[in-house]
């Protein structure tokens, strides 16, 4: 695994927001809380696609498996599927997700702020997504509103003391979505948190850039996220 230290904070950096899943088992004793900046909830079924093609009658294998430390089986799950196999492993406590993309999902115990009615204590993944497209970035404001809609359904106290930073970057359409005037409260996500995980995702930034930014690449990103964290930490 690609994990660097800086300022003694674990940061691991990976090509594909999957093989994060390692990373967050390394710190499975006390369970923590992801907190999850992406484009996509990811929020899928586990193993999804070995389920149906090879025809089983449940996934629990490859998940006592992965849960036992065959992390080969890594390479197996979707870019999407990886929160769903971290909870069910017991790697992970609770899911907190700002996204733009709220693709459909099968697992159960997910819920959207909106939905806050519906809310239970066992609920293990929380989603805040803005599917229409708005200038997302790091801007205090603007992220601490964002932020501030988990209390919807969660106190504070109940994640944030106790949690993994989780960054991918295909969250950032574009460059000016990370150069912002005003980066205190990100800085203050990454100081507090436990360890951070950053999904490069090449495919996706690529994609922004012919959309978005014609500057945009993912050195550019992560050259940007790491400086921040060396100033933050």
């Amino acid at each position: 695994m690609n994990i660097q230290k800086i300022n003694e904070k674990e940061i691991f950096i990976c090509e594909s927001h999957n093989e994060v899943i390692q990373f967050w088992a390394r710190y499975k004793s006390s369970k923590p809380n992801i907190l999850s900046f992406d484009h996509h909830t990811d929020t899928r079924r586990a193993f999804q696609s070995e389920w149906i093609s090879k025809k089983l009658d449940s996934n629990q294998d490859l998940i006592n498996k992965l849960k036992d430390g065959d992390f080969e089986l890594v390479k197996n799950l979707k870019h999407d599927e990886h929160i769903d196999a971290a909870i069910r492993c017991e790697f992970v406590d609770k899911v907190l997700i700002l996204s733009y993309d709220s693709s459909k999902s099968r697992i159960e115990d997910l819920i959207n702020v909106d939905d806050r009615e519906n809310y239970k204590d066992n609920t293990r993944i929380i989603v805040n997504c803005h599917s229409s497209q708005p200038e997302m970035s790091i801007e205090s404001d603007i992220l601490s509103e964002k932020i501030k809609r988990f209390e919807l359904c969660l106190k504070p106290i109940e994640w944030n003391t106790n949690y993994i930073l989780d960054i991918d970057l295909d969250f950032f359409y574009q460059k000016k979505s990370i150069e912002v005037s005003d980066k205190s409260f990100f800085s203050n996500l990454i100081k507090n948190a436990k360890a951070i995980s950053i999904a490069r995702e090449r495919g996706w930034i690529n994609q922004w850039k012919k959309e978005f930014d014609s500057e945009l690449t993912v050195d550019f990103l992560e050259e940007k996220l790491i400086k921040l964290i060396e100033q933050s930490t």
